[in-house]
């Protein structure tokens, strides 16, 4: 066997795996790598003849699974591209013929190439077994009841997940204004994740809670801001968990907390919305200022 045949056999069978794995692309591997060493003219209809074989095969093994109307969009283009193809192989340039061929090839590998990264990126939360349904700006949700404003969660960034009805939250403010409008307590942090199955908003770093009453607040409008903030408890936890359904608030996390005569640390807390009370688990230490320094131990306080 001399070595042109041992070169179009290996073509061959290289091609037909690429068609058998992919479905297409024979031509193109075939076409230039045979006019390497047989004439163009020549390389070109075994490349056809190769094609017309794999495809009569494949069909009389699932022509029932053939879909007429799509059939019928693929052929459209071959009555511009057999033409255009027969006046190539008679072109008296063989040479130009092969340089256009080889542009082709690579350019259209290289779009391939691309398509099929910039593809894969945007699939990667599905991969994951995440699918993004929407992305919004100036995420809000609030509840009321007989006319006010209990509570209400601002995002500036929303990314919402099919799966399980969760979204990513960015930049959020929580603010809480009590069943009576008593309250402007405020939690605030950077990232946060909801699930609107459970009510939950989770956050998933540090967070910081401004504890600060409103005595004025049923005689002002709805969601007013106090027209002075007094001394609010401030509060430095993560881990925190705000259930948008209850309006309550806990974490198992450390939480630190700051008002002016004092300042201290606590495991765990809880906020109950409804009582407007701020419960700190255990293991709670403050440290008392000024003249009269003292340091008290406790179990819990609230």
């Amino acid at each position: 066997m001399d070595s042109t045949t041992l070169h179009v056999l290996l073509v061959v069978f290289f091609a037909t795996l690429v068609r058998s794995t992919f479905g297409f692309g024979e031509g193109l591997i075939a076409v230039p790598l045979l006019a390497l060493v047989i004439p163009i003219g020549i390389a070109a209809p075994v490349v056809v003849l190769l094609s017309m074989t794999i495809a009569a095969i494949v069909v009389a093994q699932d022509w029932r699974k053939i879909h007429v109307r799509s059939t019928g969009w693929l052929l459209a283009p071959t009555f511009v591209g057999i033409p255009l193809g027969v006046w190539l192989l008679t072109s008296s340039h063989p040479h130009i013929v092969k340089a256009a061929l080889a542009v082709v090839i690579v350019a259209g590998a290289y779009y391939y190439a691309k398509w099929r990264v910039e593809n894969a990126l945007k699939r990667v939360p599905e991969k994951i077994g995440l699918e993004i349904q929407q992305s919004a700006q100036g995420f809000t949700v609030s509840k009321s009841e007989g006319g006010r404003t209990l509570f209400k969660v601002q995002a500036s960034k929303a990314i919402q997940y099919k799966q399980g009805g969760r979204a990513e939250l960015h930049d959020v403010a929580i603010t809480l204004y009590g069943r009576d409008s008593t309250r402007f307590d405020q939690i605030y942090g950077s990232d946060f994740e909801y699930d609107s199955q459970s009510g939950d908003i989770i956050a998933k770093g540090q967070v910081q809670i401004d504890l600060e009453a409103n005595p004025e607040g049923l005689g002002h409008a709805d969601q007013a801001v106090p027209r002075e903030l007094k001394n609010p408890i401030h509060l430095k936890t993560s881990g925190l968990v705000f259930n948008q359904k209850t309006g309550d608030a806990h974490t198992q996390e450390k939480v630190e907390f700051r008002i002016p005569q004092a300042s201290g640390t606590a495991e765990g807390a809880s906020y109950q919305a409804k009582e407007n009370v701020l419960l700190l688990h255990s293991h709670v230490q403050i440290e008392f200022g000024g003249a009269s320094h003292a340091t008290v131990n406790a179990d819990r306080a609230w």
